[in-house]
């Protein structure tokens, strides 16, 4: 090792302190670092050389695709296997991204192995980001991984598992482009009962679907199809975009759908609105002003409204 700055002398001992540096503080310095350098630390120090199978940040994410696999050619395959097969400690989180293979290539990629490698590992925060023609299937033991706290699925597919009784643990939710039947998506909210994200993109509702989450905080739901989310009470509800038809349960109080929106979302503070919730809201007539004013909000976004949602829009503003 050379010091920067120091003339060292012939005599002079280097001490290498690296090497004595705790397991502990080691693997937190190699958990900071991203993944396209953890394979080159093993160089500073014989300390170092298996440092990085004990790494707990597993990303192949699309910055490691890029540099790895597009510039260099290496297989995806080859190295996901070395990590699985030498790794050797619990990891926290995998992120995995994959663009340009054909049918046979994901098929080699063994998204099974990859999953139940996690599962028993402990996995916390898991990211599958996939562009391919057709949606790519997640195998069931994803429903195994009791310690997740973050999921995050592009264009993927699920299917129900028997004996799946929820994430218990789950914080973060999302889904981009996935096909599930809708009773596993209710499932999958009601069931995590810690859940306070949750993004949902063009999920396919096949009938109206609810979003149960009680400590819900932030909502972002862009429904494409004329299929309404079933709105309930979110009292921890801080930050909503919806661009979704709406379906409100009536009450003996009011015949407002909008009436009942602002009572049912009342701490909120950031609301964005497509036209298709603001025709929603104007069902059952509009009111002036709302009875139960939203007493937090800050900030408030109208998107592609047209002249049926002009009702709504003025109540929200009178209010």
């Amino acid at each position: 090792m050379a010091i920067v700055g120091k003339e060292v002398k012939d005599d002079e001992v280097m001490v290498d302190r690296i090497s004595v540096l705790p397991d502990q503080l080691l693997d937190r310095i190699v958990d900071m670092l991203p993944m396209s350098d953890v394979f080159r630390i093993s160089v500073l120090s014989k300390r170092w050389k298996c440092c990085w199978t004990r790494f707990g940040n597993l990303d192949f994410g699309e910055e490691f695709f890029k540099k790895y696999i597009i510039s260099r050619g290496h297989n995806l395959v080859s190295i996901i296997d070395s990590v699985m097969s030498l790794h050797d400690g619990p990891v926290y989180r995998g992120h995995l991204y994959v663009r340009g293979y054909d049918d046979e290539e994901f098929e080699s990629l063994n998204f099974t192995k990859w999953i139940q490698f996690l599962s028993k590992n402990g996995i916390k925060d898991l990211s599958v980001h996939t562009a391919h023609m057709g949606y790519v299937g997640i195998p069931s033991d994803i429903f195994n991984c009791c310690s997740l706290q973050r999921l995050h699925l592009f264009i993927c597919q699920l299917e129900p598992s028997l004996g799946f009784s929820g994430f218990r643990k789950l914080i973060s939710l999302e889904l981009l482009y996935c096909k599930l039947p809708d009773s596993l998506l209710e499932s999958m909210i009601s069931n995590s009962p810690l859940l306070e994200e949750l993004v949902l993109v063009d999920p396919k509702p096949r009938e109206h679907f609810a979003v149960d989450a009680p400590n819900l905080k932030s909502l972002k739901l862009f429904n494409f199809e004329p299929t309404p989310l079933c709105l309930v009470e979110y009292s921890k509800l801080t930050t909503a975009s919806i661009c979704s038809a709406l379906m409100i349960p009536a009450n003996k109080f009011t015949a407002s759908a909008l009436s009942k929106f602002s009572s049912f979302l009342p701490r909120i503070e950031n609301l964005s609105t497509h036209w298709t919730t603001l025709a929603s809201l104007g069902a059952g007539g509009v009111p002036f002003r709302l009875p139960t004013p939203f007493k937090y909000l800050e900030h408030l976004e109208l998107d592609e409204f047209d002249v049926v949602s002009l009702d709504p829009i003025f109540c929200l503003l009178h209010t």
